[in-house]
């Protein structure tokens, strides 16, 4: 389900304040000014992943692999990304916030906390107005606001077993509008250069997380919510 729903300029210009960039052509290097420089995100080519990462990933990636051969729960068919048993809608929730967490990285090197917590927070709350498999994952089951704007997954494996039909796929729906109107906020917020940057950090971290989980869950992550949302926000 697609829709025009976003974050107002009010909510943008609140949350990034002095880093608020107007969105025109990139400048040559000569010409960026020097208080620039401090709220451009840092190049891909330039970021360091330390290899622990990677071996951390791997090991993870067998433990799980392991634990989900061993299910052997009934799953609700995905037409061409397989099949979503529990263990699997567990599983996708988990990757999403993962995704969600670096994006909240990505952010921190150049806003504060407090501020990447007001836009993840508000898009959530955004996004559980026109998808009900959202609503109420923005309080966690202790009954405290998750005010850093992640879903809390208990909700949110009960409000998908709730869904009705094709639950999967309004999950998925949910979770690329979601991840869209963040994409928007930042590339609205910073401009479309950092919001690229800032993808492709993403992207490159990505291409290690999911390999700690099922094929058809990475694939459906990949495919219908990060790729997916990286185009609206482009658009």
């Amino acid at each position: 389900m697609g829709s025009d729903n976003h974050l107002s300029m009010e909510d943008i210009q609140e949350i990034f304040g002095s880093v608020m960039q107007v969105i025109e052509p990139s400048k040559p290097a000569a010409a960026v000014k020097p208080e620039e420089k401090e709220y451009q995100i840092k190049n891909p080519e330039e970021s360091e992943m330390p290899e622990t990462d990677t071996d951390d990933f791997i090991k993870r990636a067998k433990e799980l692999e392991k634990e989900f051969a061993k299910q052997t729960v009934a799953a609700q068919p995905l037409s061409g990304f397989g099949y979503f048993g529990e263990t699997e809608k567990a599983a996708m929730i988990k990757m999403y916030e993962e995704i969600s967490f670096e994006l909240r990285t990505v952010l921190m090197r150049t806003i504060s906390e407090k501020n990447v917590n007001n836009m993840m927070l508000r898009s959530l709350e955004k996004t559980a107005l026109i998808h009900p498999v959202l609503k109420n994952t923005n309080w966690g089951s202790d009954g405290r606001l998750k005010e850093d704007g992640s879903v809390d997954f208990e909700r949110l494996m009960k409000n998908i077993e709730q869904a009705g039909d094709n639950k999967i796929e309004k999950t998925l729906s949910a979770m690329m509008e979601l991840m869209a109107i963040r994409f928007k906020a930042v590339k609205t917020g910073m401009g479309a250069e950092n919001f690229k940057k800032a993808s492709e950090l993403i992207n490159k971290k990505l291409m290690i997380i999911e390999a700690g989980y099922p094929k058809a869950v990475a694939s459906s992550l990949r495919s219908r919510v990060f790729e997916e949302a990286v185009k609206r926000a482009e658009a």
